[in-house]
C-alpha cells in the first residue's frame, strides 16, 4: 500500500504521464519525472524518445573515445549511467581494454613501366540508330552524373553503351 496522499498523487501522475507519452525506455522517463517532482517542478517536462536515444548514443561515443585516450592502468571517473549527467555523484571504474589499432594494409594502383605500357584510352563504339542515340541521351541527361557533360563527352558515352539482350 502506498503511504501518504501526496505519494499516491505522484504515482498516479507518473502512470498517467507514462500512458500518455508511451516512452520506448521507461527508466530514464521515470527517473526524469521523479527527479523533477522532487525538485518542485509542478509540470515536469519529459525527454522524447529521440532525446533519450541521442543521450544513449552520446554516452557510448564518450565511453569509446575515453577508452582510446586512457591507458589500461589509469582509472576513469564517469557519472553513473542512471544519473545521465544529472547527478554530481561520480564513481570510479576501470577503463575498458584499449583497442589495438592495427596499421591498415597498403593501397596501390597499377604500375606502368617497361612491361606494362600505359596507352591512350579509346572508348569502344557500338553502332546505334539515331532514335536510339536520342533516347539514350534523353535518359542520361536525367542522371546527375551525366548532366554536366558537354556534347562531345556525352556522345562518347552514348557510343560506348552496348546493348545487351536478356533471356
Amino acid at each position: 500500500m502506498i503511504g501518504t496522499d501526496a505519494e499516491r498523487k505522484v504515482i498516479v501522475k507518473l502512470v498517467k504521464q507514462l500512458l500518455h507519452d508511451r516512452p520506448s525506455d521507461v527508466v530514464p522517463f521515470m527517473y526524469s519525472f521523479l527527479k523533477q517532482i522532487n525538485e518542485g517542478v509542478a509540470d515536469p517536462v519529459m525527454p522524447t524518445n529521440i532525446q533519450v536515444a541521442e543521450i544513449k548514443n552520446l554516452r557510448k561515443k564518450y565511453d569509446y573515445l575515453n577508452s582510446l585516450l586512457v591507458d589500461n592502468d589509469e582509472p576513469v571517473t564517469t557519472e553513473s549511467d542512471q544519473d545521465d549527467e544529472e547527478s554530481e555523484e561520480e564513481e570510479t571504474k576501470k577503463a575498458p581494454a584499449k583497442r589495438s589499432m592495427k596499421q591498415r594494409g597498403g593501397v596501390s594502383a597499377p604500375a606502368y613501366g617497361d612491361y606494362n605500357k600505359k596507352g591512350d584510352f579509346k572508348a569502344p563504339v557500338h553502332p546505334k540508330t539515331d532514335a536510339t542515340k536520342e533516347a539514350l541521351k534523353k535518359r542520361l541527361l536525367q542522371a546527375f552524373m551525366f548532366n554536366a557533360l558537354d556534347e562531345s563527352e556525352l556522345s562518347i558515352v552514348i557510343d560506348a553503351i552496348e546493348e545487351v539482350k536478356a533471356n
